[in-house]
């Protein structure tokens, strides 16, 4: 746990950077639906010039109500499957994607950061991408050490970061 949160932002701003050259490379526009994250990868994203030209924006949907709302995920899904299911993370990709017209590539992160999490599920993270004329892929990344909530949520910004990337890196 030697790492500060400075050590993990400049991580994350690293990564952001080179999912932007991938976007540039590919002519490729993103938008990010964030839960857990609190907006932290749009942050990362947005702190790098001339990012507007392959970054549409992010939706951030801490609570169920906000998914349900903003990304017309079913109230029965929440309920039955919780927040933090592939189905959830698949939708949020999905409807992001529905619902901005210039993104080519949606992805969506979901998960319990904690302090209220239930046991079993605590530091587990979803994401998602959905590729415009392409079926959307899920991804569950790797459960998160009980470390702190900023760093969890760097983390899973990294993740879903990463997961970008693995996805331009290999059109």
């Amino acid at each position: 746990m030697g790492r500060t949160f400075s050590s993990d932002w400049k991580d994350l701003v690293k990564l952001a950077a080179q999912v932007q050259v991938l976007l540039i490379k590919h002519d490729k526009k993103l938008v990010l639906a964030e839960s857990c994250t609190g907006g932290m990868a749009a942050a990362a994203l947005c702190s790098l010039p001339g990012i507007s030209a392959n970054f549409c924006g992010s939706s951030v949907v801490y609570r169920d109500e906000t998914k349900a709302n903003w990304l017309g995920i079913s109230r029965k899904i929440l309920e039955d499957e919780t927040a933090v299911s592939d189905t959830v993370a698949q939708a949020m990709a999905a409807h992001l994607l529905r619902h901005t017209p210039e993104a080519d590539i949606a992805a969506a992160v979901t998960g319990y950061l904690g302090p209220d999490a239930p046991e079993h599920l605590d530091g587990v993270v979803i994401g998602a991408t959905a590729v415009r004329q392409a079926s959307p892929q899920s991804e569950t990344f790797p459960r998160l050490a009980r470390i702190s909530r900023s760093q969890r949520q760097t983390l899973a910004s990294l993740s879903l970061l990463q997961m970008v990337r693995s996805l331009l890196s290999h059109p």
